[in-house]
């Protein structure tokens, strides 16, 4: 009995840790996705099976980071530049950007 609400207890530490990590980040679910993609709820299930986007499932709901999105949409964006009008960026950035 009282290994059994050790285990409750330490499942609890570990659930509330995970609900404040959760808090502390900032988060899509699937809905914030179709609208902002303007995409199917299938395209973004396709996209997790692909391994495309990270995600977490919790409590029967799938969440996303938005930072790797904004982190996407940024690098995306620099693209849109002429190469010249980023010489002033160190080299090795702009190799990381793909330019």
């Amino acid at each position: 009995m009282k290994e059994e609400l050790d285990r409750l207890r330490k499942e609890n530490e570990e659930l509330k840790a995970k609900i404040q990590r959760l808090e502390n980040e900032c988060w899509f679910d699937t809905s914030d996705l179709m609208r902002i993609f303007k995409c199917s709820d299938t395209k973004i299930a396709k996209m997790r099976k692909q391994q495309q986007i990270p995600y977490e499932h919790f409590g029967g709901t799938f969440i996303y980071p938005k930072i790797h999105f904004t982190h996407m949409l940024v690098l995306k964006s620099y693209k849109n530049f002429k190469t010249s009008d980023l010489s002033h960026y160190p080299p090795s950035l702009l190799k990381d950007l793909g330019l």
